[in-house]
């Protein structure tokens, strides 16, 4: 990541769609198929978010996705708490950043892109 941000230099808007993990069972998931999702999708955004502060300009703007079942799906327990949890950080970061940066999630369900910053 910092590779990449020293490459592009300043920017207005960082926008990162990534995911990555199994669907896991909650009764029979070992402890690694649980952190596996975690690693991946909400410390990988925040990681980048970060780094995207020190490379936005005054004003510019950090958008993170993340989504929900449209209904319970077995083995998306581990799913749901990352992306609640992403939904959390999103709200608490809001109030930390400088500059007027923005962040916020945007959530694709099938309907129409929702937005919370």
């Amino acid at each position: 990541m910092d590779a990449l941000f020293d490459a592009v230099g300043d920017l207005d808007t960082v926008v990162c769609c990534a995911a990555n993990g199994p669907l896991v069972d909650l009764n029979s998931g070992t402890d690694e198929e649980m952190a596996t999702g975690t690693r991946g999708k909400p410390l990988g955004q925040v990681a980048l978010a970060g780094r995207a502060v020190q490379h936005l300009r005054d004003g510019g703007s950090i958008t993170l996705t993340g989504g929900t079942f449209a209904a319970p799906l077995p083995g998306g327990s581990p799913g749901a708490l990352i992306n609640f949890g992403l939904e959390g950080f999103v709200r608490n970061a809001a109030s930390e950043l400088p500059r007027g940066l923005r962040v916020e999630r945007s959530e694709r369900d099938g309907g129409a892109p929702e937005v919370t910053a």
